[in-house]
């Protein structure tokens, strides 16, 4: 099983939730999405994961505006290694085609004082080297609340350790079910 696999796609539902809980509307839109594989522009296209969208507050004359986005969601434990050995060439190649995009990091095992979900802004990182990430609250474009984070990143420290790494196998379930195993008895 490919447990790296499986945590990606965990933090793409995890920062899903934090963008709706801060008013998005989340459209899937990357190589992983169905549409997307139906659509399929060219060979290797690159697309980011999600598009993203939020009415900006008016007056009530005008036409609705929105803030719009593009977000890349990557799961990575060594977020320092990733971002100093392999994110430029990636980073490179999506800039220009992107610029509005969003490099949204989940990690399991973030740096003392930060936080399980880090972001690189391509305008804010054009011309970086290198790139460093800032904590998900902190972007202030899209206007997520630090308490919202907080709140995923408990789910984080709950469900990635159970999964362990790729170079170990999942940790299994303390309880016994079965024939020699105490009957459980269900609270009402």
């Amino acid at each position: 099983m490919d447990i790296n696999g499986l945590k990606g796609r965990i933090a793409e539902a995890l920062v899903e939730g934090i963008l709706r809980r801060a008013g998005y509307q989340v459209a899937m839109a990357g190589r992983e999405s169905q549409a997307q594989r139906l659509l399929k522009v060219g060979h290797d296209e690159y697309l980011p994961d999600f598009l993203v969208w939020k009415t900006i507050e008016q007056s009530d004359h005008a036409w609705p505006s929105y803030r719009v986005a593009e977000v890349e969601v990557k799961y990575r434990s060594n977020l320092a290694h990733y971002l100093q050995q392999r994110f430029s060439a990636e980073f490179s190649e999506v800039v220009t085609r992107w610029p509005e995009l969003y490099f949204i990091f989940v990690t399991d095992n973030p740096e003392p004082g930060r936080s399980c979900f880090q972001a690189v802004a391509v305008p804010a990182a054009t011309g970086q080297d290198p790139v460093t990430t800032v904590d998900l609250h902190a972007l202030e474009r899209l206007d997520i609340h630090r308490k919202t984070v907080e709140e995923y990143e408990n789910l984080v420290r709950m469900i990635f350790p159970v999964l362990g790494s790729s170079r170990e196998a999942p940790r299994r379930p303390s309880v016994r079910v079965g024939a020699t195993s105490a009957p459980i008895q269900l609270a009402r």
